[in-house]
């Protein structure tokens, strides 16, 4: 058991909340699998959700009959709060985990959907969905579209950039509001400038470049190709990158300009940021961003981060004495002690426009808690409120509910939601979101077990009302009666039939997979033993034989694993 502050490097995570102008922590994090994996290199918040990245985990895969050791693969864990308290509900890694992928070196969360940048990824493809597999183009970089499924998460989307290169890193930053993504590549070394411009060009090693993605439906694609205005060697444009709305920053934090001059380059690593708007589908430069203070070697842009008109803009490496907020920019005798910029834009002002990006009408889980999620645009940025009822109907808001996203209570009987965005100027009520919760297959089978589908009691999981030795959930997948103790999962037989060849029989359920899975080592988890015969979705109760044709005559042990689709 681990103690103290060991290992080195396992790292943590924290939450505070605010109330009034006060903050409080309200827990400490840390990973289920600890190491030496820094945990918490990046996180990422949206309503009662949090994400947190080990972008150093190691892992473990089967390839044919090894179970190979993936080092620095990566892996994220996310967690969810209810009434104030927070508990881990997945964790997540990459569908074929390689080593030093570094998947969660960047992290977005935006109501249900995550995008994840895993910057030491190999493959050569290129665009949406390509192939995962391949170790061609070292360090070019990948990232990871995950969408919450009632209480789940799988992958929606495996991102590459359109001019795929080696050690490009493409999803060193990662951005995501709603439906739009964009993802930085410090690494890319095309000398075009702006948007749309000439991908094919790799002269200008470690300029930089990052990618705007847009889903329509569950479908993404590049949307647009972004450069700086002044594209230049090794500038790193990408290391940080955020979206808000229809606005983007991306920061190049070795870029050379002293201050906001066009021409000279005499700041070695100060640093600079550049803001992009989109009207309609059409991305175009708006702004041009350097320290007050822009000095050789200060990296602003280190950081990066847009919220409505305001963006903050962290210089690592900037080195005045100054504390607090304001104080004297002109000292540089602390090297090191870093710095942060506040930018705010002065459009004119507009009304809410609320774009809800949740189905209107869902099937739920039951028992299940949903996230709805609203994207807003309109200045100034509005407060919000949702309620239960239908839209317009202001007569039961949720108290606390006063941002874009909710996190539901479990679902077990129909219920509408709708959202109110409003500003000095307007309001906007986005349409009424009706949950219609439906049990699944384990909660009719509780049902038709226990007459009631939740996980409590004699239904519970873990319960073995039967004394048979198997849990609910057990007989649940393997097809058995709970109430029954005769009616068990087990061996009917088993033995050698020839040289080499090992034959296990088990007594099979209509609709099920079973595995024959084997190991030197009984105390080994499961997921280690390796397998070496199945049979997939059988047609009928019966007898089904799994056999090993590649017996070993030195001590083995077996297992049948049986799962349910």
């Amino acid at each position: 058991m681990l103690s103290g502050n060991q290992p080195f490097k396992s790292g943590a995570a924290y939450v505070f909340t605010r109330n009034g102008t006060s903050w409080t922590q309200q827990a400490w994090m840390k990973a289920s699998n600890i190491g030496h994996y820094e945990f918490g290199n990046a996180v990422s918040i949206s309503g009662d959700t949090i994400a947190v990245s080990a972008w150093k985990e190691d892992n473990h895969v089967w390839i044919g009959p090894s179970n190979i050791y993936i080092p620095a693969s990566g892996a994220v864990y996310l967690y969810t709060r209810f009434n104030g308290a927070w508990s881990q509900v997945s964790r997540l890694t990459t569908p074929q985990p390689r080593r030093d992928d570094a998947f969660g070196g960047a992290l977005g969360l935006s109501g249900g959907t995550m995008v994840i940048g895993a910057p030491g990824d190999d493959s050569s493809a290129t665009g949406i969905n390509g192939d995962q597999l391949n170790n061609a183009m070292a360090d070019s970089g990948a990232a990871h579209v995950f969408v919450m499924n009632g209480s789940g998460w799988s992958q929606q989307a495996y991102l590459k950039a359109s001019n795929t290169g080696r050690r490009n890193s493409f999803g060193q930053s990662v951005g995501i509001a709603g439906n739009t993504i964009v993802i930085g590549s410090p690494g890319e070394g095309s000398k075009s400038t702006g948007v749309n411009g000439d991908q094919s060009d790799r002269s200008f090693s470690e300029a930089g470049s990052a990618y705007v993605f847009a889903r329509e439906g569950s479908a993404w694609s590049q949307q647009a190709y972004l450069k700086a205005s002044n594209t230049a060697s090794r500038s790193r444009f990408g290391w940080s990158a955020s979206v808000s709305g229809d606005i983007v920053v991306v920061a190049a934090d070795q870029e050379n300009r002293a201050a906001s001059d066009p021409v000279n380059n005499i700041a070695s690593n100060s640093g600079a940021a550049y803001v992009f708007q989109r009207t309609g589908t059409a991305w175009i430069p708006q702004a041009y961003l350097k320290a007050s203070n822009a000095d050789a070697s200060d990296r602003f842009g280190t950081s990066a981060a847009v919220s409505g008109n305001v963006i903050a803009v962290g210089a690592a490496n900037e080195a005045s004495t100054a504390t607090g907020v304001d104080g004297d920019q002109t000292g540089n005798s602390k090297p090191g002690t870093g710095a942060a910029y506040l930018f705010e834009a002065s459009p004119s002002h507009s009304p809410p426009v609320l774009t809800v990006t949740v189905p209107e009408n869902q099937t739920v889980t039951y028992a299940d808690r949903v996230i709805l999620h609203a994207e807003v645009s309109g200045l100034p940025f509005p407060d919000f409120q949702w309620h239960i009822g239908s839209t317009g109907d202001t007569s039961h808001p949720i108290p606390g509910a006063n941002w874009k996203t909710l996190a539901t209570p479990t679902i077990t009987t129909p219920v509408t939601y709708w959202l109110r965005a409003t500003n000095s100027v307007g309001s906007a009520d986005s349409p009424t979101i009706t949950l219609n919760p439906v049990q699944s297959p384990l909660q009719l089978w509780r049902t038709a077990n226990f007459g009631y589908p939740d996980n409590t009691g004699a239904a519970a999981d873990t319960s073995d009302p039967d004394e048979d030795g198997s849990s609910n959930l057990d007989e649940f997948i393997a097809g058995t009666a709970p109430t029954d103790h005769s009616d068990a999962f087990g061996i009917i037989s088993c033995g050698v039939r020839g040289q080499g060849t090992f034959t296990v029989t088990v007594f099979g359920t209509t609709g099920r997979t079973y595995q024959l899975v084997r190991s030197a080592e009984p105390r080994l988890p499961v997921r280690f033993w390796q397998p070496v015969a199945a049979l997939e979705s059988t047609a009928s109760d019966g007898p089904v034989e799994l056999t090993d044709f590649k017996a070993s005559s030195a001590r083995i042990f077996y297992r049948v694993l049986v799962s349910k689709p």
